[in-house]
């Protein structure tokens, strides 16, 4: 009987409890009601109570640290308790060497009988909080079929239904994104891991495929970059496969290149302006449509395209310096990044040109041709296509688009993302020309349509001014100059960038020289053999 007095009361000392029977050897009882779940772990009144054999004379405990301030000596990370006892009522409760007070009081942890677990995760005294569940979009009316992200904003379960009905556990749990292809009314709850359940939500979603298409975004809420790709998986698939986000793509029209080789300015492509973007990724990607990371595979890509760039004038992005991924710079944004999402566009004139006018890291600096006031100028002398004044054309009008490839090649002709090609001689712009003998007032200079593009005459100089363009003069934006050269022999420091730079020759009214063009370029890649060009004996 002294076996069995210490084994009760060793049992009633570890569990808190005065243990009124005795239990004969090898039997074991446990109360069957729970008065809390948490963690996957049910808590009883009272432990699992099991006889102890004679050569067992230790009982090992290990818990967590009690979130609160509670001076229990057991609950410190990565401390094991062992309470070593004979078979009488002496014993000592030691952690190594150290021997502990006689009156510990054990609330919480996981008790070891004869390797059998009873307990699990330390509770968090006082957890009677909901979770909170949210729909996104939250309902409204859509004109075409969508899905519904559920988040909540703890560790939950999310049960719905999408008839109508009340849901409760045994409903449907959340596991992704709902498809909602007719009129549905969304209700939902969530039941956090300590029984805390909140009141069931509803949301009506109504399609109408006849109403106004940007209603689909009226009640959109802001996550990431990524919320585009519940409903717009198509479009981003459409854009993954571009040279617009690749960068890169088949050699076509490079004459000193086999037809088809992958190339361009992701990784091969070198030039005279600014070389290569390898090792430069997070200056050169800047302007990337990408959320940050650098061009990978159309799985990759779908999650990294970031539609806001083309599709919000007024949103605003800054490279995380830890990360390398972009995040909405709201500091310089004139609406919340809600209101961004839910009142998306097609790309207007400033859309584009926040990276295109800006290529080599300034304003006009690249191209000659292109500036940020483009967008905004109202001087058609200075671009009679796109001032508010002329034609007022928003890129695209040029530039069309068939599933989010761009028509239209680079400077260097290495990839083209399009088969369509830009040309004045259409049915809604110059529709004579595509005679090639007409649309001027003299047969003189009719007769030169077929040889001559439309630029030679009408551009006579680049680098222009516009006469609406403020300088500024911290960014030195709006002077329209173009670069005609760069060295690095004579470097200087940029305050702006905080790095030293090439030194920069600008220059304004630069009169084009004129050549033939056949069409095709000659390039060079990395890892290219340099040759002597033995026309000019330069390599």
């Amino acid at each position: 009987m002294r076996i069995k007095t210490m084994h009760r009361w060793l049992l009633s000392f570890l569990t808190g409890i005065l243990l009124t029977t005795t239990l004969p050897i090898g039997s074991a009882s446990a109360i069957s009601s729970p008065n809390v779940f948490y963690n996957g772990t049910y808590y009883y009144d009272q432990f699992l109570a099991t006889a102890l054999t004679d050569s067992l004379t230790s009982i090992m405990l290990s818990a967590t640290p009690l979130p609160d301030a509670s001076p229990v000596v057991f609950n410190r990370p990565g401390v094991t308790l062992t309470i070593q006892g004979g078979y009488d009522n002496l014993f000592n409760a030691l952690i190594g060497s150290t021997v502990l007070s006689t009156s510990l009081t054990i609330s919480q942890g996981t008790l070891i009988v004869n390797n059998l677990t009873i307990g699990g995760t330390a509770l968090p005294p006082g957890d009677t909080t909901s979770p909170t569940t949210t729909a996104n979009p939250s309902g409204g009316s859509f004109t075409a079929a969508i899905t519904v992200q559920l988040a909540v904003n703890e560790t939950a379960t999310i049960y719905y239904t999408t008839d109508g009905s009340t849901p409760t556990t045994a409903s449907t749990v959340y596991s992704g994104l709902i498809p909602i292809n007719a009129t549905t009314t969304l209700k939902y709850f969530a039941r956090d891991s300590a029984g805390n359940s909140e009141t069931a939500k509803s949301a009506i979603y109504t399609i109408n495929s006849g109403g106004d298409p940007q209603a689909n975004h009226a009640n959109l809420t802001f996550t990431s970059t990524a919320l585009c790709l519940q409903c717009h998986t198509k479009q981003a698939t459409d854009m993954a496969s571009s040279v617009h986000y690749k960068w890169e793509g088949p050699y076509s029209k490079i004459s000193n290149k086999p037809t088809g080789t992958i190339g361009g300015k992701l990784n091969t492509a070198v030039n005279a302006y600014c070389i290569n973007t390898l090792g430069n990724w997070n200056g050169c990607g800047a302007c990337h449509i990408g959320a940050g990371a650098k061009p990978g595979t159309v799985a990759d890509a779908t999650k990294n395209i970031d539609c806001l760039i083309c599709h919000q004038k007024e949103y605003k992005r800054v490279r995380n310096a830890t990360s390398g991924l972009f995040e909405p710079d709201t500091a310089k944004m004139t609406i919340s990044m809600d209101q961004a999402v839910q009142a998306l566009h097609m790309p207007v004139k400033s859309n584009c040109l926040q990276c295109h006018a800006k290529g080599g890291g300034g304003d006009a600096l690249k191209r000659g041709d292109l500036a940020l006031i483009n967008g905004t100028t109202t001087d058609r002398n200075y671009d009679v296509h796109m001032a508010s004044t002329g034609a007022n054309l928003s890129c695209q009008q040029c530039h069309t688009t068939i599933n989010h490839h761009v028509s239209g090649g680079g400077s260097d002709l290495r990839p083209s993302d399009s088969a369509l090609t830009v040309s004045c001689a259409t049915s809604s712009c110059h529709s004579n020309k595509a005679a090639l003998n007409a649309g001027h007032a003299t047969t003189a200079i009719n007769t030169h349509l077929k040889r001559v593009a439309c630029q030679t005459c009408h551009i006579p100089a680049y680098g222009r001014k516009a006469a609406d363009a403020v300088l500024d003069t911290v960014t030195g934006y709006g002077d329209q100059s173009t670069e005609t050269d760069r060295t690095w022999a004579t470097p200087e420091w940029s305050v702006a960038n905080s790095r030293w730079e090439p030194t920069v020759i600008r220059a304004n009214n630069l009169k084009p020289i004129y050549a033939f063009f056949d069409g095709s370029s000659w390039v060079y890649d990395l890892h290219d053999v340099a040759v002597i060009d033995p026309a000019t004996g330069n390599y």
